[in-house]
């Protein structure tokens, strides 16, 4: 409340702008179910171009990297009612902390890196090598294009690509509250920027921080020239000393998803012909949750059946 509050002081919220974000918000947390896509519920909302523009568009953007918002209206629903709800956050010791968590609780040895699978069977794997793997159960846990090859499944429909651009700067931050701040203007090709070591010190080594910068798709490999240009406009002439660290582009990094309703109910799993068991988030929603959620809705399927037999 305070935020909204201020917001309206500053003058970067109207009155009615408020009001109806304020009504957006009450209805999609209470009711799951929408039609549509996410750009349809921007535009019923009466919420002003401007604040969709400034606001809602980048942000969802950054989340969905669907540059015309053309994802299902309940799933866009579900990310409201997440960001609404909830705190968004970064692990101390980056997203590799996830699966390395989840490793944690196998045994020794279980867990093979490096190592690509030819074929997939039902009670089996080939290796590329050749090697024989037997399993009481087989389960393809990969982005589509990989399980389409492996599982013999349709792929989805394509991939939402982005590149995220990052630097280093010597002393103080260029904005010290742990903020997303987004590219209201339409203009360049920087969607949003944050200092993630301002968020985890773990992040940057001491007297330095990380700065990251997002575009949409899959960038050239001079992105960071025209992004530095873009934050030049934002923070001034001490963008210039900032380090380049690298382009990290990530050319699959969420599935496409259609628009038809009921996404949000599928299981995020599916059973090939052959006995196989696929699952990810193209199967589920395009995201880590989704993702993690088909995992374990097919981890618990395929144990049924186990002890079943």
């Amino acid at each position: 409340p305070w935020t909204a509050i201020k917001s309206l002081l500053s003058g970067t919220l109207g009155v009615k702008d408020a009001l109806r974000s304020y009504a957006l918000r009450r209805r999609l947390l209470s009711q799951h179910s929408a039609t549509g896509s996410a750009r349809d519920v921007l535009e019923a909302s009466g919420i002003s171009e401007e604040l969709q523009a400034s606001f809602f568009r980048p942000f969802f953007q950054g989340v969905t990297l669907a540059p015309d918002l053309a994802v299902p209206a309940d799933y866009f629903a579900f990310l409201f009612r997440m960001f609404a709800s909830g705190e968004a956050t970064l692990p101390r010791d980056g997203m590799g902390a996830v699966p390395r968590q989840l490793a944690a609780g196998l045994e020794p040895g279980s867990v093979r890196l490096n190592t690509t699978v030819r074929t997939a069977h039902s009670r089996h794997v080939i290796l590329a090598d050749g090697t024989r793997v037997d399993a009481a159960a087989v389960v393809v846990a990969t982005e589509g294009a990989a399980a389409a090859d492996l599982a013999g499944v349709s792929p989805p429909p394509g991939h939402r690509a982005t590149t995220c651009v990052y630097f280093a700067v010597d002393g103080a931050p260029p904005f010290a509250p742990r903020l997303l701040l987004l590219n209201g203007t339409g203009s360049g090709e920087t969607l949003h920027v944050c200092v993630p070591s301002v968020i985890q010190a773990a992040y940057a080594p001491a007297g330095r921080h990380l700065v990251s910068a997002t575009v949409l798709g899959d960038a050239r490999e001079d992105v960071h020239e025209r992004v530095r240009a873009d934050l030049r406009s934002w923070f001034g002439e001490a963008v210039d000393s900032w380090q380049h660290l690298r382009n990290a582009a990530v050319p699959r990094a969420l599935p496409v998803m259609g628009t038809e309703e009921g996404s949000m109910s599928r299981p995020g799993f599916e059973r090939t012909q052959a006995g196989v068991v696929v699952c990810g988030d193209h199967l589920a929603t395009p995201s880590i949750q989704g993702a993690m959620l088909a995992g374990r809705n097919a981890a618990e399927a395929v144990l049924q059946e186990i002890v079943a037999d």
